[in-house]
């Protein structure tokens, strides 16, 4: 990290950043819409963003006297193994378009009574999640790829408060920005998270519209790790609500809306041995529905590994698979490809900071 001073007194930017390329290597059928297979899948890359997404940050703060303070980010991110920016335009239909600081870009202040921010942020709801995955959301054994995580969201709002006894609560608003509905497209989100050491326990309830406010989906986390030394224990409890409208004159089960339901779980333990450093995660996700399309459970089992060169520089591996039922679709990805093709993956890379 390099640091430089800011143009004004009392200010300061530092220059960050993640560097990350793997192998990655997926195979297996998954299953289509109907239920049905769609055939093998089978894919060798060299890949950006397998363990985690490459970027490029610059975030700062200036005192701005009486235990008020400016702070500030902005992060973009990049594929290592082409270069091309992960949020940017779109190149040769093979990478999503995007904006240009599209992992982070906030503006606030912060103070003893807490810190606000405006911008695209981290949902409270998705800091809670990485309480509970010791793969950290990146590699095959993601726990994205059957649980919700919620991610980012534009056009936010959010308070922190201050720490009292380790705990913090965080409340989020992003505005939809759809003329003449203030529903379309608006996210809320909120947490309660207590960390003092061996212990770190968060609760969040997320909710998101899409932007034509014709589906609605909610999510309640409760996430935890546990540091006992010769390992951390991780897990977590999710409920996922959602809801779609019809049709006009569809004659679906349900009325004028279709309900989709999901629990899930995940347990976790991270083991470390002097440079080494062993991951293991299950997660399971009942599908809790009725009628024909009910019971589509599935579940994911992952292990991994790390050597660590240095606190700035390791080598990971790792291997996931998904098992799905009745006609369910999950697939396995990793950190920057969350819904891949396939139901099994096998990952071999480097990550460094800097």
């Amino acid at each position: 990290m390099a640091q430089t001073g800011a143009g004004a007194p009392g200010g300061s930017v530092n220059i960050y950043g993640v560097l990350d390329a793997g192998y990655v290597y997926q195979s297996g059928s998954v299953n289509n819409a109907n239920g049905t297979a769609s055939g093998p899948v089978v894919k060798n890359a060299i890949q950006g963003g397998v363990a985690r997404g490459s970027r490029l940050g610059l975030r700062g703060s200036e005192n701005l006297g009486n235990g008020l303070k400016a702070i500030f980010a902005a992060e973009m991110g990049f594929y290592v193994d082409t270069g091309v920016s992960s949020q940017g335009a779109q190149v040769l239909n093979q990478y999503p378009a995007g904006p240009m600081f599209g992992r982070q870009a906030f503006v606030g202040l912060a103070s003893n009574a807490g810190t606000l921010t405006m911008g695209r942020q981290y949902t409270p709801a998705f800091l809670v999640t990485t309480l509970a995955d010791p793969f950290f959301q990146g590699t095959a054994g993601n726990m994205a790829n059957l649980q919700n995580t919620s991610g980012r969201a534009s056009n936010s709002v959010i308070y922190m408060t201050p720490a009292y006894g380790g705990l913090t609560a965080s409340a989020m608003y992003a505005f939809g920005e759809v003329p003449g509905d203030t529903a379309k497209g608006r996210q809320y989100s909120a947490n309660l998270v207590y960390q003092a050491s061996p212990l770190s326990v968060g609760l969040a309830f997320y909710n998101a519209n899409n932007p034509g406010a014709t589906a609605t989906s909610r999510t309640t986390t409760l996430a935890a790790n546990y540091d006992a030394g010769f390992a951390t224990l991780y897990g977590d409890l999710q409920i996922q609500r959602a809801s779609v409208e019809n049709a006009p004159g569809s004659a679906v089960l349900g009325g004028d809306r279709v309900f989709t339901s999901y629990n899930s779980f995940l347990v976790g333990l991270s083991v470390p041995l002097g440079r080494h450093q062993f991951l293991l995660s299950y997660i399971y996700n009942r599908d809790m529905r009725g009628g024909p399309a009910s019971n589509r459970d599935a579940s994911q089992f992952a292990v991994g590994y790390k050597y660590h060169f240095s606190k700035r520089t390791y080598l990971y591996s790792a291997y996931g698979t998904v098992t799905n039922h009745n006609g369910a679709s999950y697939t396995i990805g990793d950190a920057l490809s969350v819904n891949g093709n396939a139901r099994r993956a096998f990952n071999l890379g480097l990550s460094h900071d800097f």
